[in-house]
């Protein structure tokens, strides 16, 4: 496919399809990618004009959110230094945003739930049956459950895509 993943997806359905199909997964790569195909096919598809969709889904793994879901104004702050952490994309937020000290602020818990969180959980489609992602008790936690034999494959998993995009983002910006 001369490395161009919409020529991998056109003709495997996925990144990680193609990568089964060439024998490459352990069954519990497989077991993975059968129940949670939707959720990964969406990470690798899903419209980025920012970055903040992968920046959550860093810092949810980051916080060990597969294990325990961490609270929401949690996952606002580590989101924020995050960022912070990757400068360049700073950027993507508004300059009144980009002055946050530490990630905190209760105009920065809003502008992230506003964004991503809702994002991922929904709120902002016609459909939120399809969303991947749901806040109980205040905590942002994927709705599919995973062993604990599975956690740190099924992250690694994650892992590849968001590497994947958040490269092929800041390559974008310059």
């Amino acid at each position: 496919s001369d490395g161009n993943l919409s020529n991998v997806r056109l003709h495997h359905g996925s990144w990680f399809q193609f990568v089964n199909e060439m024998g490459d997964f352990t069954i519990e790569e497989k077991t993975l990618l059968l129940t949670d195909i939707n959720f990964l096919k969406e990470l690798e598809t899903t419209a980025m004009s920012k970055s903040y969709k992968m920046i959550l889904l860093e810092s949810f793994l980051d916080l060990n959110g597969l294990v325990q879901a961490p609270l929401v104004s949690e996952l606002t702050k580590r989101s924020w230094h995050v960022l912070k952490r990757k400068n360049q994309l700073l950027s993507d937020l508004p300059s009144d945003l980009r002055l946050n000290e530490n990630g905190d602020n209760s105009k920065w818990q809003k502008y992230w739930k506003n964004n991503p969180i809702n994002a991922w959980c929904g709120v902002n489609q016609s459909n939120s049956n399809s969303a991947f992602f749901e806040i109980k008790n205040e905590r942002f936690e994927l709705k599919t459950k995973h062993p604990s034999e599975l956690v740190l494959i099924f992250e690694s998993l994650i892992r590849e895509i968001l590497e994947f995009r958040l490269t092929s983002y800041q390559s974008r910006l310059n």
